[in-house]
């Protein structure tokens, strides 16, 4: 209902689609399905960096945080020229970023969501969680070869209610503990 409602008020809004889930649950298959049914622009994926010209996955967990780099400056490059009003073609009714990373935490999400903001975008948040499935069924699901502790790991971490989740990153929250504390 929330994706018919999105492609309703899709001529008059541009759009910001977050995808979180847990490793196994469909974030990349739904992605792909808004992006082939609906014709909307941009898919963005932390998972995308780990891929080579062959289109095989090698997974580098040392290179996750410039994976996730990578993600946001790709998600500020589209903002930016899906925001140009002189761009070729002009500005589009109902463009659309999707964005699928795990986002287990609010914090994983907040720059997308800021960023969104800062360029007028509506965010949309799809909320996956474990799409009903136990860690070994996401295990075997997935297409990554997550292992089940780390599932199990993530699942841990989950903010179910993220809204009301921290917004900063936890090495922030330890600086700004130590100066409330000075």
């Amino acid at each position: 209902q929330k994706l018919k409602n999105l492609k309703k008020t899709g001529n008059t809004m541009r759009n910001v689609i977050l995808i979180r889930g847990l490793q196994g649950s469909g974030k990349s298959t739904l992605a792909q399905l808004m992006e082939w049914k609906h014709q909307y622009r941009v898919t963005l994926s932390a998972n995308d960096f780990f891929y080579d010209e062959h289109h095989q996955y090698n997974f580098e967990p040392s290179k996750l945080p410039e994976a996730h780099s990578q993600c946001i400056e790709k998600f500020l490059k589209h903002l930016t020229l899906l925001s140009d009003p002189l761009r070729v073609g002009g500005r589009l009714a109902g463009e659309m970023i999707i964005v699928n990373n795990t986002f287990s935490c609010r914090w994983e999400m907040q720059p997308y969501i800021n960023l969104a903001n800062d360029y007028d975008f509506t965010v949309t948040v799809i909320d996956l969680f474990d799409n009903g499935m136990t860690d070994e069924e996401l295990a075997e699901r997935g297409i990554h070869d997550v292992p089940v502790e780390n599932i199990q790991a993530m699942r841990s971490r989950w903010e179910h209610d993220w809204k009301n989740g921290n917004p900063l990153p936890p090495w922030e929250r330890k600086e700004n503990q130590e100066k409330t504390n000075d």
